[in-house]
């Protein structure tokens, strides 16, 4: 049976951004070098990289900071992450999140489930992903 408007409507404002979140199973620790931050991203197919010192988040680096970079620059993860990105916990609503990423202009969101401790990353592709979905699912 076909949903109303008014049903998809309220089904889209109550989704979370864990439906489109994915789980971060790769990251990198604060004192990686440039080299091989690059070489996660391009083996794994992410364009942003979480950092991590002592099993805790410390920042995320994306394509777009090392992609000017020499390999061979003596330089860290540390020195280049943006540190404290922004962070929502597990359930948040997609609406909020996205409302707030285009505020302040951010490529990606971490997302933290207190429950078991873990992250996953909802990136601007993803909102994209989201918005085609309920695009398709409108006509």
């Amino acid at each position: 049976m076909k949903k109303s408007a008014e049903e998809k409507l309220k089904s889209i404002q109550e989704m979370t951004v864990d439906e489109f979140a994915t789980p971060c199973n790769v990251w990198a620790e604060s004192n990686t070098g440039i080299a091989e931050l690059n070489k996660l991203m391009i083996e794994n197919g992410i364009r942003h990289l979480p950092i991590i010192q002592n099993e805790r988040m410390l920042g995320i680096v994306s394509d777009r900071d090392i992609r000017n970079l020499e390999a061979s620059m003596p330089l860290r993860a540390s020195d280049i992450m943006s540190e404290a990105p922004f962070e929502v916990n597990s359930g948040a609503l997609l609406s909020d999140v996205v409302l707030e990423m285009s505020a302040r202009k951010l490529g990606s969101v971490l997302v933290f489930n207190p429950e078991d401790r873990t992250y996953s990353i909802f990136t601007s592709i993803d909102a994209l992903n989201c918005l085609n979905e309920i695009l398709r699912d409108m006509v």
